[in-house]
Formats: C-alpha cells, sequence, structure tokens
C-alpha cells in the first residue's frame, strides 16, 4: 500500500471509472454547452460507458442529429454506435447517406461495431455500404478527425474492420484493409509500418534496384509516408529492414528517393 492506496493499477482504474460514471448524468448538461470542443469531450468520455447507454444514448443521437459541429455530431454518433444495442442501426443507416464523409465514416463505423452485437446475420447490402464507405475515406482521408482515431485515421478503420465476423465480404474487407496498409503518417508505435513493410516488400528488391516510378501505387504510398514521417525513430527502427530489402533506409534518402520523383 502506498499512501493509503491499492498498489493495483487495475483496482485504481476501477475506482476512477466508477468515480467517472457517477457524474455522468451531472455531466449531459454539457451536451448543450456553447463550446463546440466541450460538448464534442463529453460525447467522446460518454461512449466509454455503455452500461449508461440507456441515459446516454437519446442524447447521442439527438446531438448526431442537430449538432451544428460535423466533429461534434460525428463523435456523437460513433459513440451511439458503441454504446447502443444492436437495434440503433436503424437510428445510424440513414447518416451513410450524409452530404459530409466524416459522417459517414462515423456511420460506417458504428454499424460495423454494431454487427458484432449479435449472432444474427448482417444484411449484405448494407454491409458492403459501410465497408465501402471506410474504403473510401482510407483513399480519401479528410483532414478533420475525431478523438477515437488518436490521429490515426486508417489504423482506426483497420481495427473497425478486423471487428468483422470472418468471411463478411472477404473481397471487400481486402479492398479496405489494402488501403490502409500503406497509410503509416500515425503510426506512433511502430506495429503497422513493421506490418505494411514485410506485406508489401515480402522479398529483397532486385539488383539494380528499381526506380519509385517502377513501384506499386501502394510501396510508393508506403516509401512517401515514411519519407514525411515526422518521427524519425520510426525510420531508424525500420532502418534494418529497409536495407535488406535494398531500399533506401535513412530518412534523407527516402525523402531525396521519393522527391526526386514527385518533382521530375
Amino acid at each position: 500500500m502506498a499512501a493509503g492506496n491499492s498498489p493495483d493499477s487495475r483496482w485504481s482504474a476501477l475506482q476512477s471509472y466508477d468515480a467517472v460514471l457517477a457524474e455522468l448524468p451531472s455531466l449531459l448538461t454539457l451536451l448543450d454547452d456553447d463550446d463546440a470542443r466541450l460538448r464534442t469531450r463529453i460525447a467522446y468520455l460518454l461512449a466509454w460507458f455503455p452500461e449508461f447507454s440507456t441515459t446516454s444514448l437519446p442524447h447521442l443521437l439527438a446531438l448526431a442529429a442537430h449538432g451544428k459541429d460535423p466533429v461534434t455530431a460525428a463523435t456523437a454518433l460513433l459513440a451511439a454506435g458503441l454504446v447502443g444495442p444492436s437495434s440503433t442501426a436503424e437510428d445510424i443507416t440513414p447518416y451513410l447517406d450524409a452530404t459530409d464523409p466524416l459522417m459517414r465514416w462515423a456511420a460506417a463505423s458504428a454499424l460495423i461495431r454494431l454487427a458484432g452485437i449479435d449472432k444474427t446475420p448482417v444484411d449484405a447490402s448494407l454491409l458492403s455500404r459501410t465497408v465501402a464507405e471506410l474504403t473510401a475515406a482510407a483513399r480519401s482521408p479528410f483532414t478533420r478527425v475525431t478523438d477515437y482515431c488518436e490521429g490515426d485515421l486508417h489504423g482506426h478503420i483497420e481495427r473497425t474492420l478486423h471487428t468483422l465476423p470472418p468471411g463478411s465480404v472477404p473481397a471487400a474487407v481486402r479492398e479496405a484493409l489494402d488501403a490502409c496498409l500503406p497509410r503509416i503518417v500515425w503510426d506512433y508505435y511502430g506495429s503497422r509500418t513493421r506490418k505494411a513493410i514485410q506485406e508489401l516488400f515480402p522479398a529483397p528488391q532486385p539488383h539494380p534496384a528499381p526506380s519509385y516510378s517502377d513501384l506499386t501505387a501502394a510501396q510508393q504510398q508506403l516509401l512517401g509516408d515514411l519519407a514525411g514521417h515526422r518521427h524519425a525513430w520510426l525510420i531508424r527502427s525500420s532502418a534494418d529492414r529497409l536495407r535488406d530489402l535494398g531500399l533506401p533506409h535513412p530518412q534523407e534518402a527516402l525523402q531525396s528517393f521519393v522527391g526526386a520523383h514527385r518533382t521530375g
């Protein structure tokens, strides 16, 4: 025991969780606050407490429907999908036709999460629409993202798709995952980068090495993201693998390799 507290971090985390849960009823009023960022944070917070969904779900759906800030509305919509029962899909499905791609992404993510709740078969046409929407978001990412992504839109899409039951529209899911694979600009921990290098470059490059323009679009995207990555340690941690593959490995070499083609 330290200062009267349990040394078990799980116990401390549970105590903190219960303390926040107890305060949620009073925090609901903040969903009407004038500060859009505050409304967004409360909507995001509610997504962590499914046991409070009987109370929170109507508020989240109302905020998604009437919220003037797109990020707030998208955050509330995905939160509704995370805490609501499978029947929530009826309220969320219309947002697949929303004008804002951020709302369509939130609706698609929520619907795929809801698809894993029941054992009943998922409507194939609806599932195809949601996967197609996530594929579109992966190929043409938007700059506005919600807190769920932690800056990593492609990583979030990848995790969402992996929650689908095995065999669900496999071709479309593979296409969506392939669109996410080379996008590692926001890979903070390096695991997605290592996986992308392994899958996109399964064998060393021939000698002499091909030019940038001879690579596949996915290979070009990966090397371009590595060249522009803000965390130099990620490239250093991948340097041995890149070198073994016959690819440029210091970040400066990657930048020269990619930039010569893009400006040429």
